[in-house]
């Protein structure tokens, strides 16, 4: 699936000033097309969705952002 920031917006809820400010902090980093405009993959709407929910809910940006990370991360291999 390859979204537009337009079609990105209207399913999170997010304007595309919010989420071309999100790109710019390292945040989401979509992809460019031939003609440079963005194109966003389910990864990143989902992550955008967790970030929108997460603001809503009264978390900081930067503490949605580690949380979204960790739930991201491979647990390490349990030694016996």
């Amino acid at each position: 699936m390859n979204l537009n920031i337009g079609e990105v917006s209207k399913r999170t809820g997010l304007r595309a000033k919010t989420i071309r400010y999100y790109e710019d902090i390292g945040l989401v980093k979509p992809l460019r097309d031939t003609n440079d405009y963005r194109v966003f993959r389910e990864t990143d709407l989902h992550k955008l969705i967790f970030l929108s929910r997460a603001r809503a809910l009264g978390s900081p940006l930067v503490i949605a952002a580690t949380c979204w990370r960790s739930t991201r991360m491979k647990p390490a291999p349990v030694q016996r």
